[in-house]
């Protein structure tokens, strides 16, 4: 998964491809179970559908003629069914990932979101990205509109809640640490975001690993 996405962040059509093909050797072995293999597969489009801008919509062209879209994952029969539909999923996207990269409009959202990964742990504004890329910042707003799955703003927040999420499983530090570290104001507007968009407080998951690691 993790190379996925990089691949994904990075409209890496051959990096992409080499992750995939390991998945696909893998499902053409048969080594494991059919039900283990469509849970892979699907942790996979479920993570492209969420991570990748306009995944979804590029998976729901791939299976717009199969009843019930590309969630007939869980109705296939047997690893050559699911091959199939594999590299079904895997055509889409990486077509998906070269239009991306013809789309000038586009390489300017993907250089200013290189940018916000690099400097994740700064305030991010929607100038000081703007500025990096020398476009306006309405501008600049008007294209993460357009091209991605989520405003300016909320991306900034969701990546910086990925990092969030990482270091509270990690368990090193304290989340007042983690707080301050990603460039939050406050431990409590950082729970009270964290909470917003995972459900759970930050205290509750360090909690959690405590827990865990006791037992």
């Amino acid at each position: 998964n993790q190379a996925l996405l990089k691949a994904v962040d990075e409209l890496d059509a051959e990096a992409f491809q080499r992750a995939m093909d390991k998945v696909a050797v893998q499902i053409s072995q048969g080594k494991f179970r059919l039900e283990e293999d469509i849970d892979t597969v699907s942790e996979i489009m479920h993570m492209l559908a969420n991570n990748m801008d306009h995944g979804r919509k590029a998976l729901l062209q791939a299976f717009c003629e199969t009843p019930h879209s590309y969630l007939a994952i869980y109705s296939v029969n047997s690893h050559r069914e699911l091959l199939e539909f594999f590299m079904r999923i895997n055509r889409a996207i990486v077509n998906e990932m070269n239009q991306c990269r013809q789309d000038s409009r586009n390489n300017l959202v993907r250089m200013a979101q290189r940018y916000i990964h690099e400097h994740i742990e700064e305030k991010l504004s929607l100038n000081d990205v703007a500025s990096q890329v020398n476009i306006s910042p309405g501008y600049l707003s008007a294209l993460f509109r357009k091209h991605c799955q989520f405003g300016f703003n909320d991306y900034v927040m969701r990546q910086k809640l990925k990092v969030d999420s990482q270091l509270l499983k990690e368990g090193k530090l304290k989340v007042y640490q983690i707080s301050a570290m990603l460039g939050f104001d406050t431990p409590y507007y950082f729970s009270t975001v964290y909470k917003k968009y995972n459900g759970i407080s930050p205290t509750e998951v360090a909690q959690e690993q405590t827990e865990m690691k006791e037992e």
